[in-house]
């Protein structure tokens, strides 16, 4: 298993266009596109820092700090491609 540290994940997610960052969340764009009408054009996700995990208030998908990093290429879980 590898571990990835929730600041890797948030500089990955805060690389992301139309990406920002309040106190302890960042907000971003939900890596399941396929969801949204509009390929979440306006980011809907949102990640915890500290608490290590992530959810979209749009799809309502979320889960935790490992596959999220998985769904950014982070580790050797689901990579997520994005255009």
């Amino acid at each position: 298993m590898v571990v990835v540290a929730n600041d890797e994940i948030t500089v990955a997610l805060l690389n992301q266009p139309g990406s920002s960052q309040t106190g302890s969340e960042v907000n971003f764009c939900c890596p399941y596109p396929e969801k949204h009408n509009h390929g979440d054009r306006n980011p809907s996700a949102y990640w915890n820092v500290s608490k290590g995990v992530w959810n979209c208030k749009a799809c309502g998908e979320k889960g935790h700090a490992t596959q999220l990093a998985g769904l950014l290429g982070l580790s050797g879980e689901k990579q997520c491609v994005r255009d």
